[in-house]
């Protein structure tokens, strides 16, 4: 007989990650252009919406969107394209005033 009987539903319990690992889990991370987006999308009454963070050497942004979608996919290839954007201008203003 075993020291420390564990029956089945004991054992799911302990297998199963903690929810902040989960929630890890669930992001997409792209590389691009020397940012990281970061995406995950949050379901709100039936409709999904788009959460963007970009991160880079010197800092972070976050980005929340007022769009709203039918599927988690959509959400999350529309935060995608909108981290692109934000990078894209940002480096577009970088040219144009590199103090800033």
């Amino acid at each position: 007989m075993p020291i420390c009987a564990i029956d089945a539903h004991s054992y799911l319990i302990r297998l199963r990650p903690p929810a902040c690992c989960i929630f890890l889990l669930k992001m997409k991370h792209v590389s691009y252009l020397g940012y990281v987006i970061t995406v995950t999308a949050k379901s709100e009454n039936g409709t999904w919406r788009s959460h963007v963070i970009i991160t880079w050497y010197a800092g972070k942004f976050d980005l929340h969107d007022e769009a709203s979608f039918t599927t988690e996919m959509e959400a999350e290839e529309h935060a995608i394209e909108l981290g692109k954007h934000w990078v894209n201008n940002r480096l577009q203003s970088m040219q144009r005033d590199p103090e800033s």
